[in-house]
């Protein structure tokens, strides 16, 4: 369970201490909420989305693991303009036509203007991601891997994308969480997925 006492944590022996879990209270920031006791700052519930505002607040692992075959959420759009475009083909070296070749594409591209690189709207998935989910007393992150990745329709230059996602699978390891969400990259003005698939990441937390 994730609601606990201090007193009931420090009569008790905290086994499995190298895994973070909302049992653990010496995990719990002592920020988290601003109530005038300790009971109440101690209590918790499942994974919720705070008044006024849109992300999941994640303290440990039950929390991930209330999500479970769940959507978590779903971010805000995002429009991708050609200077965007720009500005990673400059990156990465790709400065295909179809991507910063504004008027060769009103002529020769059957969308008749530029496409967002696949790989440009990939790249955003952690700027979305991070709109959705708020992970508490985080030390890093780190990308795992991708699975089952492939891409739908095309954005073209100044549409809008947003992300949404549902739990697929989670993982206590030592001293970190491996956590795996089934995400679709939609696009605003089209309604149609732009990519999809499961991104895995892995959460490192702090250690007292």
């Amino acid at each position: 369970m994730c609601i606990f006492t201090f007193q009931r944590a420090k009569l008790q022996e905290i086994t499995r201490s190298d895994k973070f879990s909302c049992k653990k209270a010496a995990n719990i920031p002592q920020n988290w909420t601003k109530s005038s006791t300790f009971a109440a700052k101690m209590q918790r519930v499942h994974p919720r989305k705070p008044k006024n505002m849109s992300k999941v607040i994640i303290n440990c692992y039950e929390d991930f693991e209330q999500l479970l075959g769940k959507e978590i959420g779903v971010s805000d759009y995002l429009q991708v303009d050609q200077q965007r475009i720009n500005l990673f083909a400059d990156a990465t070296l790709d400065h295909q036509w179809i991507h910063v070749d504004e008027e060769r594409c009103k002529t020769e591209s059957p969308f008749h203007q530029t496409i967002v690189h696949g790989y440009l709207t990939l790249s955003l998935l952690p700027y979305l991601w991070d709109q959705i989910i708020q992970v508490n007393n985080l030390e890093r992150l780190v990308n795992y891997g991708m699975d089952k990745m492939k891409f739908g329709q095309p954005v073209l230059s100044g549409q809008s994308v947003r992300l949404r996602t549902t739990m697929e699978a989670v993982a206590n390891l030592r001293g970190a969480i491996r956590m795996s969400m089934r995400f679709k990259i939609e696009i605003k003005e089209t309604e149609k997925i732009a990519l999809e698939g499961i991104s895995t990441f892995v959460y490192y937390f702090k250690k007292n």
